[in-house]
Parts: C-alpha cells; structure tokens; sequence
C-alpha cells in the first residue's frame, strides 16, 4: 500500500468518526433541551403551588 492510499483510508476512517460523533452530539444536544423543557415545566408547577400556598 502506497502512502497516498494509506492516508486516504485514514482520512476516509477518521471522517466516519467525525460524523458518527456529530450525529451523537446532535442527539445528544436533542436529549438534553427536551430534559430542559421538561424541567421548566415541572419547574413551573411548583412556582405555582408555592404562589397558591403563599395566598
């Protein structure tokens, strides 16, 4: 194997790993505003039973 193919099939590996990862990340990123969303409503639900308490 020449070096010119041995770099393309590192490149070509490593470009894979790059976009495996960013598809991972984007997930990821998916996952945790859904959490975030998630949590500001429950968030939300206490301000509220603490406002009516306070009343």
């Amino acid at each position: 194997m020449d070096t010119q193919k041995f770099f393309k099939k590192i490149i070509k590996r490593n470009n894979k790993m790059i976009n495996k990862n960013e598809r991972e990340f984007n997930q990821m990123k998916k996952q945790n505003k859904n959490f975030d969303n998630e949590f500001d409503q429950i968030d939300k639900r206490i301000q509220e039973r603490i406002n009516n308490k306070e009343q």
